[in-house]
């Protein structure tokens, strides 16, 4: 199994500063770097251009509203992006990607995370199995 970690860097883009906070811990206790913690899309998009995260974790909804085009901008560079977000609506352009609903154990997260990052590593396109969904966003995915 992928062991926690392992040093790599992840992208924190979270607007609940309490969630940023414990979040980041649980991160850096299960052995993962956290390269940035910010709280905007914008935020994330500047640090982008100048950083490359081995991973992401990404709250759907931040300060500036919607960020497709972060969201977007992580899946076109190849970057595994789990969201961590309580929307009821997933769009359409990121169902396929990795979710952990809002409220979860951070435990929920790391594993979540590690799965993915494992997936990553080994080379799979799908991600089966990864997301750990609450019933109702279960049933807006299938929209």
């Amino acid at each position: 199994m992928y062991a926690h970690g392992q040093s790599l860097i992840i992208l924190l883009a979270e607007d609940e500063a309490i969630i940023a906070l414990a979040l980041e811990e649980a991160l850096i206790a299960a052995g993962y770097t956290v390269g940035a913690r910010l709280a905007s899309a914008s935020a994330a998009l500047a640090w982008l251009e100048y950083h490359r995260p081995d991973g992401a974790i990404v709250d759907i909804v931040l300060r500036d509203g919607v960020c497709a085009g972060l969201i977007g901008e992580l899946m076109a560079r190849g970057i595994p992006t789990l969201l961590y977000s309580g929307v009821n609506h997933i769009p359409v352009a990121f169902r396929e990607l990795a979710l952990v609903a809002k409220p979860a154990a951070l435990d929920d997260v790391i594993h979540a995370l590690d799965r993915l990052m494992q997936a990553h590593v080994n080379g799979r396109q799908s991600l089966n199995g990864v997301s750990h969904l609450a019933p109702a966003l279960a049933s807006s995915r299938a929209m």
